[in-house]
């Protein structure tokens, strides 16, 4: 099997989290024909943050966020075009660079500390 190592993410990683949110658990997969898997999740009370990235050993198919209502919106970050979904508190955004599916889940988060942390992305 391929080893699961955090060196690929951190060139995709956030300098910025809010104040006060604690990381609480990693999850990792390692699956040696597709890819590899993280995903860390930040909480602070009754908000959470989760960053998830997939390393895929061949190329990527298509990317899609479901969304009940349809609040959809691209942006870029780190050069590549990302989707956004804004609905009902919670922020989703997924973009891949390099083989690799970067993802941000938000529940209860401001909107504007989310764009915080997408900025802050190098």
């Amino acid at each position: 099997p391929r080893p699961c190592t955090l060196f690929p993410y951190t060139t995709l990683f956030r300098s910025y989290i809010p104040e006060g949110f604690v990381l609480t658990d990693i999850n990792t997969n390692v699956n040696e024909h597709t890819s590899n898997y993280v995903y860390f999740i930040y909480r602070k009370g009754q908000q959470d943050i989760g960053f998830s990235f997939s390393r895929y050993w061949n190329e990527i198919g298509r990317i899609g966020i479901p969304s009940d209502h349809y609040n959809i919106s691209e942006r870029e970050v780190n050069g590549s075009t990302a989707v956004v979904s804004k609905e009902d508190g919670q922020y989703s955004i997924l973009y891949e660079k390099d083989k690799t599916v970067f993802g941000m889940f938000s529940s209860n988060v401001p909107y504007d500390e989310c764009e915080k942390i997408i900025d802050s992305i190098k």
